[in-house]
């Protein structure tokens, strides 16, 4: 079986290379999700801010606050990376 990937010439009409427009979509979509996630992620963190403290014995919810905002943080950074790495990667293609 053969897999098709970046750059392959059979998987555009025009025969130019690139990605197909199945792969853009593909794309698209896993970027809507990890969109959807970071706003989860923020409402979560919104919701906890608005709680009552509570004492806890592990650092109680503002622990959890700070963990949620890293983790959002490390996210947001990586999705900037792979964004990045797009743009450079069809201005390389188009240039080409």
């Amino acid at each position: 079986m053969v897999q098709q990937g970046y750059g392959d010439p059979s998987d555009d009409a025009g025969g130019e290379s690139g990605l197909s427009e199945a792969q853009i979509a593909a794309i698209e979509g896993a970027f809507a999700e990890h969109e959807r996630l970071l706003a989860r992620l923020r409402r979560d963190v919104e919701e906890m801010r608005s709680a009552p403290a509570e004492a806890e014995g592990d650092g109680g919810p503002m622990a959890r606050i700070a963990a949620l905002e890293a983790r959002l943080d490390k996210q947001e950074q990586a999705l900037r990376h792979v964004l990045e790495r797009l743009i450079g990667f069809f201005e390389r293609e188009r240039g080409s």
